[in-house]
């Protein structure tokens, strides 16, 4: 936040305007994508019934995806395809970030929210899990917006 306060650089923004140079972060298929700070890239899905997004990693730059534990990086520019059920939009951060602990909790914690309100696979939760996933990363999404200002 301190950016936006500064120079008035959007705190929700376009790829394009953190990588200029970077023509693939012009391109239509990543026009839903947007950078939140500078470190999170978050890809919503926008077709009903998704499970999986493809999204463009601009570079350059190397990407951790947020939701996979592992901490896989990948190198931009690149696109890739990940899932993506309801409840867990697909983010990925900078490496290096000064947030990366944080980042760290934030899936820890998406990850028991899921396990506490998963039920049999015979259960029909109404899709509890993801709501209650979805707004675990909602919650912590909001306290590292909180952390920025």
């Amino acid at each position: 936040m301190d950016q936006n306060s500064d120079d008035g650089t959007p705190v929700m923004r376009p790829l394009f305007l953190d990588f200029e140079s970077d023509s693939g972060a012009y391109a239509d298929e990543c026009q839903y994508e947007y950078l939140y700070g500078e470190d999170l890239l978050v890809a919503p899905v926008v077709e009903e019934g998704a499970e999986e997004r493809e999204v463009y990693l601009p570079g350059p730059q190397s990407w951790v995806y947020l939701w996979d534990g592992a901490e896989t990086v990948l190198r931009g520019p690149t696109t890739t395809t990940v899932e993506a059920p309801l409840g867990q939009t697909p983010v990925f951060y900078r490496l290096g970030s000064t947030w990366t602990d944080l980042f760290r909790q934030i899936y820890e914690q998406y990850n028991l929210e899921a396990q506490t309100t998963q039920g049999d696979d015979d259960d029909d939760d109404g899709g509890a899990a993801e709501v209650s996933a979805a707004f675990a990363f909602v919650t912590a999404l909001s306290c590292f917006g909180q952390m920025l200002s």
